[in-house]
């Protein structure tokens, strides 16, 4: 079967334009390389942000800073809640050691954040160097899994 140029220039042109719209779809940054070694060690960095008022949130991890991944966790959250107004708010911050030689080390690496069942704007971010430890930090912190539920739990 022989396919015309036409046929061929269109294709193209709506291939290109749904490669288009889904590269844009998300709305958010493209993820950066993973972090350069500063000598022979290096922390990966994560974060959870929180929206109270439209009850959503925003999570990164791997960042190279403390500042990418808290930056990167508000503007998700922002995002998320853009048509719910958006209050959002660093929740919890975490890290994780590495060395050249792609050894880890967990430094709390996990992060949990609890949010009230209740429908107040109580939450709590807790870190715990494992998800389980992260998560009964929270709960506890939050006034128990009665009042309380773990909305987002990470680790890098």
């Amino acid at each position: 079967m022989r396919v015309s140029n036409r046929s061929s220039i269109l294709i193209l042109s709506v291939v290109a334009g749904v490669v288009a719209s889904l590269a844009t779809a998300a709305d958010l940054p493209t993820r950066k390389a993973p972090p350069a070694p500063v000598g022979e060690e290096w922390l990966i960095h994560g974060a959870i942000a929180y929206s109270p008022s439209a009850n959503v949130d925003g999570l990164f991890w791997g960042g190279a800073t403390a500042e990418e991944a808290d930056g990167l966790a508000l503007q998700y959250c922002r995002n998320a809640a853009s048509s719910r107004g958006g209050d959002c708010q660093l929740a919890i911050h975490f890290t994780q050691w590495r060395d050249a030689r792609e050894r880890y080390e967990s430094r709390e690496h996990c992060g949990a954040l609890a949010v009230s069942r209740d429908a107040t704007s109580r939450f709590i971010g807790a870190r715990g160097e494992t998800g389980d430890e992260a998560s009964q930090t929270a709960l506890a912190a939050c006034g128990g899994g009665d009042v309380c539920y773990i909305k987002t739990l990470v680790c890098t």
